[in-house]
This record gives structure tokens, sequence and C-alpha cells, in this order.
């Protein structure tokens, strides 16, 4: 029998195709694994240049409304009163305010359902994020001639690189994850095999699992635009939509022989 090999950027394509896979498993491992880096690259590359065009927009809107301030030696002034609400973010700047407590945060989330608070006072700054309030002093930190201009033309800018740099190494490190789960799942994709009664090596499994994930993976990146779920669900409907999907590909395969034949 012919051993055809696909295209390496075929691969993706013909991995949205169960009648493809015959073919598809012939493909060696590393070419495969080379498809799911190179997929895994995109990914972060394209969340990195979002993240970055997002946090721009967000600090230029702030740096926009933010009154002029400065702290010096322990104390906030500012030109105006600035207080923002939207999208579920409270924001208020007010140097008259004195006494800043944990209570004051509390009575805000209650009021207004808000999952990030933040409230400058005279001496104090309030936050509250990922469930946790904080309260500190600006005396404490040595604060001494912080300015508007100095946040948002020095301090927000030369931390940008190191934010970008998390989000692109925490999606292109994701490839360790995928290839963990399909390890897993491989177990369970030689199980549907036998139970349907076609014969596969697990390397042959491991590599239609990692096949059969790509476009269960690209689906649910797309389902996360329209619909909002926490990452336990997403990652079951994934799980099963993977099983679900192997399952249909080892189905349709008549003969169990030529699968054999495939290299690892």
């Amino acid at each position: 029998m012919e051993n055809k090999k696909t295209n390496f950027f075929l691969i993706p394509v013909f991995s949205f195709v169960p009648t493809k896979y015959k073919e598809l498993i012939r493909n060696n491992g590393g070419k495969i694994f080379g498809i799911v880096t190179l997929m895994y690259l995109i990914i972060a590359i394209i969340t990195t240049v979002l993240t970055n065009n997002a946090v721009t927009k967000m600090f230029d809107q702030l740096e926009f409304g933010c009154p002029d301030f400065s702290v010096t030696n322990g104390e906030f002034e500012c030109d105006e009163r600035f207080e923002m609400a939207d999208d579920g973010v409270y924001m208020l700047i007010d140097d008259t305010l004195t006494n800043i407590t944990s209570d004051d945060v509390k009575s805000l989330i209650t009021e207004g359902y808000y999952q990030s608070v933040m409230i400058i006072g005279q001496e104090e700054i309030a936050t509250y994020s990922n469930g946790q309030i904080q309260v500190m002093r600006f005396a404490d930190y040595g604060l001494n001639n912080f300015t508007r201009d100095s946040l948002f033309k020095q301090i927000i800018p030369s931390f940008m690189p190191l934010i970008l740099g998390i989000v692109f190494a925490w999606k292109f490190l994701g490839i360790a994850g995928f290839c963990l789960v399909t390890l897993i799942m491989s177990l369970f994709t030689m199980l549907i095999a036998s139970l349907a009664g076609k014969q596969f090596t697990f390397g042959q499994c491991y590599k239609l699992t990692m096949l059969a994930k790509l476009p269960i993976h690209i689906l649910i990146a797309v389902l996360q635009n329209f619909i909002t779920l926490t990452f336990i669900p997403y990652i079951l409907i994934g799980l099963v939509l993977t099983l679900a999907y192997t399952g249909v590909i080892i189905g349709m395969y008549n003969n169990s022989e030529e699968m054999i034949e495939s290299q690892l």
C-alpha cells in the first residue's frame, strides 16, 4: 500500500475531515507535533497583540480621564475629583477622603456589584481585585514626587513588555498541557477502538487524538467569543467533544489492518 503523506500545512485543514485521518496518521509524530507547536505559536502571537491593544486602550482612557495629581511626603493631591463606574469596574480619586477602610470598599462592592474597585484618598489607596481587599498608606511606600506623568509616561510603559511577555509565555506554554491531556485521552481512544473492534497501536491513538483535538480546540476558541463560561466548563466541553469526534473517526475505518502499517 502507498504510504502517502500529507502536506504539512494541509494537516490542520484535513483534521476537520474524519475520512482523512487514515492518511493523516501516516505522518510521523514530529510532523504532527510541529503543527501543534505552530498553532500555539500563532495563538500566542495573536493573543499578545490583542492584549497589547486592549491594555493600551484601557490606559489611554484612564490617562484621558485621570486628573493631574502628585504624591509628596505621603500625601496625595489632585486637581479635581474623578469617579468612574463602568463594566464592573469602579474607580474614585478624591484628595479630600481620609481614613479609608476596608468597610468602605465592602459597601461599594455590595451596592454596585463591582468586580474591581480602586479608591484613592489623601493618605490611603484601597483596592478590591480577585476577591481580596487591600488598604495601603502612601507614607508606607516612601512615595515622593510621584505624578500623573511619571505614572503614564514612565512606570506603565516600563511594565508593558513584562505583561506581554507573561501573556505570550502563558499561551505558548499551553502546549505542554495540550500534550499531557492528549496522552491521557489516548488511553480512552484505545478503549473506544477496542470496543469498535479496530486495531490501533498506542502511537497511532496518540497521533489520532492529537489531531482530533485541533478542530475541537479551534471550536472552543470561537465559542469563547460568544458564550461566557468559567475555565472548567470549557475543559469539560473540550474533553467530551474530542472523545465524541475520535469515536466518529474510529467508527469510519473499514480496514483496521491499514492502521497497523502507519508509522509512529
